[in-house]
């Protein structure tokens, strides 16, 4: 592996791929926080006229932004270790990290 990763230019394209699918994900994810929080401009002025501070506010967005990330994270592994169970076979084996096999996906064989 460590050959096709230094040796071929497929380590910099994957590399590259990953960094970019980082990038609009982080994108994606400012998006929807962003029109969450202008959907409820609202309630946030209610909220403010009733008594709350600024860092309940902002608790509030913080609490609602790591339920996000929580749900985004448990999907996506779920999806991932969907897709590994389904799509792997004994002759192109799909290898996951050992932080993803802990939580069950078959191991490769050897």
């Amino acid at each position: 592996m460590e050959f096709w990763l230094t040796r071929t230019g497929i380590g910099i394209s994957f590399g590259l791929a990953a960094f970019l699918g980082l990038l609009v994900g982080l994108a994606v994810v400012a998006q929807t926080l962003y029109a969450s929080v202008t959907e409820r401009i609202k309630e946030f002025g209610t909220l403010k006229a009733m008594g709350a501070n600024d860092s309940c506010v902002s608790r509030f967005l913080l609490a609602q932004a790591l339920g996000n990330a929580m749900l985004g994270s448990v999907l996506g592994l779920l999806c991932s270790l969907l897709i590994a169970r389904t799509m792997s076979t004994a002759r192109a084996p799909i290898v996951l990290t050992d932080a993803i096999k802990v939580l069950g996906t078959p191991r490769s064989p050897s």
